[in-house]
């Protein structure tokens, strides 16, 4: 990926972080003053999908082109991503059911709540990971309540 976009940081999704490595890693822990680690001779830095929408306009400012490679949730080989991929495309489905109910575009519902829209996308394709704080906002921007409910 680095090589057909040498001028970005490389934003890689490792579960429910983003990942970056080497150089990228040195750049993103200087400008997010987040921790730089090191795994043999690999320098990496990461924070969590759900802190995009503050890391990436630090990054953006500073000057960085920015791209992310998200990788596919769903691995056949392991029930547990299946499910929760599966948890993630339901409560994405039903967003995205609301807001269109509501009239809102992705765009006024990351206004709403203080999100960016591809983010927004995102979630409601079921790709991204989603803290209840996150949660939170966008049933209070739909006028919808959470329920939680265990099985």
């Amino acid at each position: 990926m680095k090589k057909n976009h040498p001028d970005r940081i490389i934003l890689m999704s490792c579960g429910d972080f983003y990942e970056t490595y080497n150089d990228d890693a040195y750049d993103v822990s200087y400008i997010l003053g987040i921790v730089l680690t090191k795994q043999g001779d690999v320098q990496m830095a990461g924070f969590p999908l759900h802190a995009l929408d503050t890391y990436l306009p630090k990054l953006t400012r500073a000057g960085k082109r920015v791209a992310i490679c998200d990788y596919p949730y769903l691995n056949n080989n392991n029930e547990m991503e299946k499910k929760n991929q599966e948890t993630r495309e339901r409560i994405g489905a039903r967003i995205a059911e609301l807001r269109k109910e509501k009239g809102m575009t992705q765009k006024e519902l990351a206004e709403a709540t203080g999100l960016i829209q591809p983010n927004i996308a995102r979630i409601e394709n079921g790709r991204y990971s989603t803290s209840l704080d996150t949660l939170a906002r966008i049933a209070e921007a739909l006028g919808a309540k959470l329920d939680f409910i265990t099985d």
